[in-house]
């Protein structure tokens, strides 16, 4: 408790509460006139929801320390800088897992499972009334956004990503859903992703060099329309290419 009268708690990673559904989340949103110091506010709110707790409009004032510096944020808060004002961040149990997952902005989201469909790492799974949800979150390769950037509505978000609507910056409606990397979702979602990737492992030996068309072009340019970290596409072994032709040849539900 400070002079401005609000009890702080530092915690060391917002993201991986949310991975945990930790009762944290739970506890600060029941106590009521909540102030939240993070990202942007549809990420926070979306983190939450991740962890099982919806954040009632009005409910919750946001900080975005994206934005707003540390100064202007005390400030608003009538806090004096320099002031220690919170409790010690939890210690962590060793674990080499960054808290690098998608969340699913359920106000964006239209269910078209296109996430999930083209997820090859068993992110997303449906629940029990058919509805899209991040179901193993620690599945997820580190700084890869591709599901995001082929989402039509822009509902993915990923906290920890730079910058644009995938990283929770809000969305004007004059966007509908043009995909934020400038193609539309259709082309970035279609065969031709699916079928570089596949590609990739069946010519696995010659993959070292080649003239365009070649599986080394196709990832390229893979990588280049999704963004898709070439250490994430290295690391695709055969087994995770034949899921993704099994899913390449159902047709989203």
């Amino acid at each position: 408790m400070d002079q401005s009268g609000y009890r702080f708690e530092v915690v060391d990673d917002l993201c991986k509460l949310a991975a945990e559904k930790s009762g944290k989340l739970a506890l600060w949103a029941g106590q009521g006139n909540l102030k939240v110091v993070a990202c942007y506010p549809r990420a926070v709110r979306s983190l939450f929801e991740a962890g099982g707790v919806t954040l009632e409009d009005g409910s919750v004032e946001f900080f975005n320390m994206r934005t707003g510096s540390a100064v202007e944020i005390l400030e608003a808060l009538g806090i004096a800088p320099g002031e220690d004002t919170h409790e010690a961040a939890e210690p962590q149990a060793g674990s080499e897992w960054v808290p690098w997952f998608p969340v699913i902005d359920t106000g964006r989201c239209i269910q078209c499972k296109q996430c999930m469909n083209f997820c090859l790492f068993q992110v997303y799974e449906l629940t029990a009334d058919k509805q899209v949800q991040v179901a193993n979150p620690s599945h997820c390769k580190t700084n890869c956004p591709a599901c995001a950037r082929i989402c039509p509505k822009q509902a993915i978000v990923f906290p920890k990503y730079s910058e644009g609507a995938i990283c929770g910056e809000e969305i004007a409606d004059s966007q509908g859903g043009q995909d934020q990397a400038g193609g539309s979702p259709q082309t970035l979602q279609g065969n031709a992703a699916y079928e570089a990737l596949i590609r990739r492992t069946q010519d696995a030996k010659q993959a070292t060099g080649g003239p365009a068309g070649s599986p080394v072009m196709d990832m390229k340019k893979l990588q280049e329309e999704l963004r898709i970290p070439p250490e994430v596409l290295a690391s695709l072994n055969p087994g995770e290419i034949m899921e993704l032709r099994k899913k390449s040849e159902k047709p989203s539900e």
